[in-house]
């Protein structure tokens, strides 16, 4: 995109040159004063529908004008890169905060590919000056005035305490840090202080000036006066849904939006005011954050009474926004027991308040729909807007602020900068709307932050909340976001998601879940050592949490853990399928899928030596019946015969309710079919039985020599793939497919050992061509060496994912090749536990089970047929994991006798599909004296427990006071949890929590649930 300037000077004269020149149109070009608020949502102004007193922002939005779709970057730092350099944020290397992600989005700060208003205007004669929240990169080459300004007061990093700064923000004056030693600081009065100063020193002398004023209120902690607070103390306690409407209603009748939008409900986080459990606390609350805006306001009039004292007020542009929307996170990290509002306390007003910031709309700060996104825009410049009381529909974002800027001060926007090539600016001037034209809008507007992804074109905005998938709104009829139109109009969506993609790449934005997780601590990693976010854990109704990592824990005592194997029907000597007549052995190289059209449940299987694929349904998903071969065709593609030495590797199902001609789709490993036609081809069938095969979707490794494959060199090792086991599973909660692919060496490396491993990623769709230079990293490496649990010839043969609550689960089938291993001499020797948090970065789980062997979650044993006879070796995995069947967990998988002596075909014989049962989420339980979790933020009522007692349950605020005790003394799958009588919910009525459990030795606590 292109930027809109009324007027050009040539970079190429000197600064000094340009003052002179500039002297006698002083007079007319305009001081300018941009101000920015933080987490200040899109209601919470007079002017815009509030009930929180602003008066000086309404006067000067009644002299000025108003904008009613003008965005900004949905978070703090997006928002102050795009502002300050009129490019989208990853462009500028600001797509998250300020880490180092090592990526060209992703950095500590603002990228040398730009430049800022202030580095800009003082080529054109300006004074730049800021007083506020810097937070666009805290090293000493991103500070402000190494980026254009010649004075600056404020914090360098993200918003703090406003009696006492914290030093680690960094409180500066110019180039030296300050400690405000005046028990009367405050930080919204400190920032207006000096913009006053500002003001004071450089108005009306012979050069114009650029004023930033970033404050930091209203955001996190609810700090202010007293008096201030007492100006608002009571009006809350009508509650949110009431002020929500009254908001609606007065916004209708000023004109900021559509009648025909209806009111978004009340957030599902946000209970009903009618169930409030302490309304007085939350009343305060509410009261402080209006005493922060309240304040802030006050600040913005003694800086225009400055700007009217000192003989500029005409032309004055003053222009005011905030960063993004009401913020809906729940801090609370001050002193226990402070009160709301003082120098001790450290909390956030939570996401019912921020509901009402963002009235009328949907979400909040760091989400893309217009809840996270959509900000008040208020323009003053007397001399220029002479018609006040304007509202402005016409749509812009923040991006537009720096041509705007340059516009009026008649400034050029440079084509590079102290000899650095300098990106163009993604904006476009805001000019032609100030004096009352009707500028040409933006073609796109797009938005990433955290995975949450927005495009709007005109009408039209696709927006998706990670990790969900897209949805489709018309803004001119829908701005509230209610009616999700993505079903009715696929094309739509497919052209928006396209432009989406094209503007990604163009400005360095990466899918969030790729990116590494941060706070990942350094240097040796334990498995229990994974970083965690400080953010309170949200717990969804109904999904139970497990403890097969650290992730839900805080704190511990004697923390022991087992790992518990499911219980193999018959001891795992009688398969549940046997193999067909004319074939050695079944293995569960397939899927079990459920058709709704049958009301069944529909398993593929592989059979050997003939390597068919048979299919057997089953209405219960414990008896079976077989129905005979599927038919695909697997001549080659450019033979048209089936090669000699040509293989079927892995097959993977899915169903796909939403396509009724061919609701059955897959992927299938065509192997030997040489470089270019090698590896995973689509394929899809109406019925599961006449199945076709579409085009090759992910290039394999055919062997040395194959440069159409991928070399990842990781750990000191080097591995090629995908080969024959790559597969997928689907992710029903975001509507996409986890790529689990298969690499591996083409030499054997220490004992006799050829790595194979498994990299994973996200696909949208299993029939498009997958771009295998995605894959640059391995998650499951095995270590060649007998440490976690492996022994020093195991290799990670195949392995699958699916997802289980808030989290993924996996198997990991073992190769060993060697004789030495515990169940069997030689090959798919073992199944082993896998989780993660995002899909992408998978841990095995290393537990010891009751008899002591770490990790081994079913082990080969005998059933392999024969009797054992050879060496009961060879497992395998259906692709999906296990089903719940009543109470239970059912897993299938293959066994089969693997004599590492025989020749093939006679190899791999005997045995077929057996069945293994587990408790749910009995995967791994804990013992331990006071096991405690991290904060939860909770949705639902009531607590369940998975247990066999006797155990403890304390309820504890989020400061760890015992609010409620409960015992439990069986074994149950689901313990109701009654402190005195009372649910979860009633004695912690703010749905924050930590819950401790002690579980004595010999119980076994296998997971919690709230509902």
């Amino acid at each position: 995109m292109r930027c809109l300037f009324r007027s050009r000077l040539a970079l190429c004269i000197t600064v000094a040159s340009l003052w002179a020149a500039n002297n006698s149109l002083a007079a007319n070009r305009p001081n300018i004063i941009l101000i920015l608020a933080d987490d200040l949502g899109f209601s919470d102004l007079g002017c815009y529908g509030s009930e929180i007193a602003t008066p000086n922002l309404d006067a000067l939005a009644a002299g000025g004008m108003r904008f009613t779709q003008f965005y900004n970057a949905a978070r703090c730092c997006p928002s102050r890169a795009a502002l300050l350099t009129g490019q989208y944020p990853h462009a500028v290397g600001i797509g998250h905060m300020c880490g180092d992600h090592k990526l060209p989005g992703y950095q500590t700060g603002l990228s040398d590919r730009c430049v800022t208003i202030a580095e800009a205007v003082r080529q054109s004669g300006y004074h730049a000056m800021m007083s506020g929240k810097w937070h666009v990169g805290m090293g000493a080459e991103h500070r402000p005035l190494l980026r254009g300004f010649e004075h600056y007061f404020g914090i360098l990093s993200g918003a703090c305490s406003y009696f006492r700064p914290e030093p680690h923000r960094m409180l500066m004056l110019d180039d030296r840090q300050l400690e405000p030693a005046d028990p009367r600081f405050y930080m919204t009065d400190a920032i207006t202080d000096h913009a006053v100063e500002y003001i004071d020193r450089y108005a009306g002398r012979d050069r114009p000036f650029f004023l930033y004023v970033a404050y930091t209120a209203p955001h996190a902690p609810l700090h202010a006066w007293p008096e201030d607070i007492a100006r608002y103390r009571g009006k809350y306690r009508v509650g949110w849904d009431e002020l929500r409407q009254r908001r609606y209603r007065r916004m209708i009748d000023l004109g900021i939006i559509d009648a025909r939008w209806p009111l978004s409900p009340r957030d599902p986080d946000a209970p009903a005011w009618a169930d409030v459990y302490d309304e007085d606390r939350e009343d305060l609350k509410m009261s402080v954050f209006a005493a922060q805006i309240d304040r802030m306001d006050r600040g913005i009039g003694r800086i225009v009474e400055k700007v009217r004292s000192s003989g500029i007020e005409r032309n004055t542009l003053i222009l005011f926004l905030s960063d993004n929307g009401g913020c809906a996170e729940n801090l609370d990290e001050g002193k226990p027991g402070a009160p709301i509002g003082t120098a001790d306390s450290s909390i956030g007003y939570g996401p019912p308040w921020a509901n009402l910031s963002d009235t009328p709309f949907r979400r909040f700060k760091r989400m893309t729909h217009e809840g996270g996104i959509a900000t008040p825009l208020i323009a003053w410049w007397p001399s220029v807007i002479t018609r006040g009381g304007q509202i402005i529909h016409q749509v812009g974002h923040v991006v537009d602020l720096l041509p705007t800027i340059l516009d009026v001060a008649g400034a050029e926007y440079p084509k590079s900068f102290q000899g650095r090539d300098i990106r163009p600016s993604d904006g476009l001037s805001l000019l032609p709307i100030f004096e009352g034209r009707r500028r040409e809008g933006h073609e796109l507007l797009a938005w990433e932050h955290e995975g949450n992804r927005g495009v709007r074109c005109g009408q039209w905005k696709l927006v998706s909340y990670f990790p969900g998938s897209w949805e489709l709104y018309d803004l001119e009829a829908d701005r509230t976001e209610l009616n999700n139109l993505a079903d009715k109009m696929p094309d739509k969506v497919r052209e928006l998601a396209d432009r989406y993609e094209a503007w990604a790449r163009q400005c360095n934005v990466v899918p969030w879940e790729t990116i590494p997780r941060r706070a990942r601590p350094r240097g040796d990693k334990t498995y229990l050592e994974q970083g965690r976010p400080k953010e309170p854990v949200v717990i969804k109704p109904g999904e139970p949490q497990l403890f097969v990592d650290d992730w839900i824990l805080d704190s511990s005592l004697s923390l022991m853990r087992t790992l518990h194997r499911p219980v193999k029907d018959n001891g795992g000597e009688t398969p549940v399928i046997a193999p067909p007549e004319g074939e050695r052995t079944l293995t569960a190289k397939g899927s079990i899928l459920f058709d709704p059209r049958l009301k069944s449940h529909v398993m593929f299987c592989k059979a050997l030596p003939s390597t068919r694929i048979y299919r057997y349904t089953s209405s219960d998903g414990l008896t079976w019946s077989g129905s005979g071969p599927i038919e695909l065709d697997d001549r080659h593609p450019v033979t048209g015969r089936r090669e000699e030495r040509q293989y079927a590797g892995m097959h993977c199902f899915f169903y796909d309710a939403g396509d009724a001609a061919f609701p059955y789709k897959g992927w299938v490993f065509f192997g030997n079919w040489g470089n270019e036609h090698e590896g995973v081809y689509y394929i899809n069938s109406a019925d599961g039985i006449h199945w076709q095969r579409g085009p090759l979707v992910v290039q394999g490794y055919a062997g040395p020599g194959d440069s159409s494959a991928t070399t990842i060199h990781q750990d000191g090792k080097t591995v090629f793939g995908p080969g024959d086991t790559t597969r997928f599973a689907y992710d029903p909660l975001g509507r996409r497919f986890l790529g689990i692919f298969k690499f591996f060496t083409t030499e054997p490396v220490a004992h006799d050992n050829r790595l194979r491993s498994r990299a994973y990623a996200w696909l949208n769709r299993l029939d498009e061509p997958f771009d295998i230079r995605r894959l640059d990293r391995i998650a499951l490496l095995p270590s060649a060496a007998e440490v976690n649990g492996d022994m020093p010839a195991d290799e990670y043969y195949a392995s699958t994912a699916w997802r289980y609550g808030s989290q993924w689960l996996g198997e990991l089938l073992v190769w060993h090749g060697r004789d030495d291993y515990p169940w069997s001499a030689a090959g798919c020797a073992a199944i082993k536990l896998v989780s993660s948090r995002d899909g992408l970065d998978w841990h095995k789980v290393p537990f010891e089970d009751l008899s002591g062997t770490p990790e081994v979650f079913i082990p080969a044993g005998r059933q392999g047929g024969n009797n054992g006879r050879n060496d009961g070796g060879y497992l395998s995995l259906f692709s999906q994991g296990p089903l719940r069947i009543g109470d239970e967990l059912v897993f299938y998988y293959g066994a089969s006798s693997y004599g590492k002596n025989v020749p093939p075909p006679d190899r791999i014989s005997g045995g077929g599909i057996f069945r293994a049962r587990l408790r749910p989420d009995g995967f791994v339980s804990v013992t331990g004296l006071a096991l405690t979790t991290r904060p939860l933020q909770f949705k639902g009522r009531e607590l369940t427990v998975n247990g066999k007692g006797p155990i403890i349950v304390e309820a504890l605020s989020p400061k760890g006071q015992v609010q409620g005790t409960a015992f439990l003394a069986t074994d149950s799958a689901a313990h109701q949890v009654r402190f005195a009588d009372r649910p979860l919910a009633d004695i912690l009525p703010d749905n924050h929590a930590r819950l401790r459990f002690q579980v004595e030795q010999g119980a076994h606590l296998y997971s919690f649930t709230i509902r």
